[in-house]
């Protein structure tokens, strides 16, 4: 059955992309994973998919949520996060997000960060592990990490830093500093100057805070 499902999503989704965008098979490749992934994801008895959620709150009042999904075949590690936010500031803000990442053996493989705001499709970014380095794309910017990634965004939801001092942002394709703030706590500074807060119990992400210049979001693990 999941051979079948996985045949048919190849010949609908995959497939007219190849013909079209044969200079894309990195990417394509990603998404064909996560393709499997996701229909492996609903056998749980085969595979080893884990799923989280959490409510997004601004000023006590839910404006979205986010899915966090893992699944381990091996020594490979697929994680997919999705978000939907739909508040308000001076303006409509209307933000879909799709996170994906591949580690093998604990090392980065390859991400892809989008954004979808207020309909309008962003420039994706991506890191690939390629020729002894990471190549990373943003747009019509690219560029070169030559040190290991192991740790990334992605992973803070998941995994409690507890021997780490720094993380890799796919968003902001850099490296940021880890801050420990009191005992299961920790801050991440970010480029823009705005701040994450993580809370974990029992090695679990319960709560994360987002402190911008113009608003504080909380995301609470359901």
């Amino acid at each position: 059955m999941i051979t079948a499902l996985i045949i048919w999503a190849f010949r609908k989704y995959i497939a007219p992309k190849v013909a079209r965008k044969r200079n894309s098979s990195k990417a394509l490749h990603l998404r064909f994973m996560l393709f499997i992934f996701m229909l492996s994801s609903c056998y749980t008895h085969l595979y080893a998919a884990q799923e989280v959620q959490y409510t997004i709150t601004r000023n006590g009042a839910a404006i979205g949520r986010m899915s966090c999904i893992q699944n381990r075949i091996g020594s490979d590690l697929y994680l997919k996060i999705s978000s939907k936010v739909n508040t308000r500031f001076v303006v409509k803000f209307d933000v879909q997000t799709e996170d994906i990442a591949h580690f093998k053996a604990g090392k980065l493989m390859s991400s892809e960060i989008s954004r979808v705001v207020n309909g309008n499709a962003k420039e994706p970014r991506r890191t690939d592990w390629a020729n002894h380095c990471y190549r990373i794309q943003s747009g019509e910017k690219s560029g070169v990490i030559t040190r290991n990634i192991d740790y990334n965004m992605m992973l803070l939801y998941l995994k409690e830093p507890v021997h780490m001092d720094q993380v890799y942002s796919d968003n902001f394709q850099c490296f940021l500093a880890i801050i420990r703030t009191g005992a299961n706590q920790y801050r991440v500074k970010l480029p823009d100057k705005s701040y994450n807060d993580y809370f974990f119990e029992n090695g679990q992400c319960k709560r994360v805070i987002l402190t911008h210049s113009l608003y504080t979001i909380k995301m609470d693990r359901i």
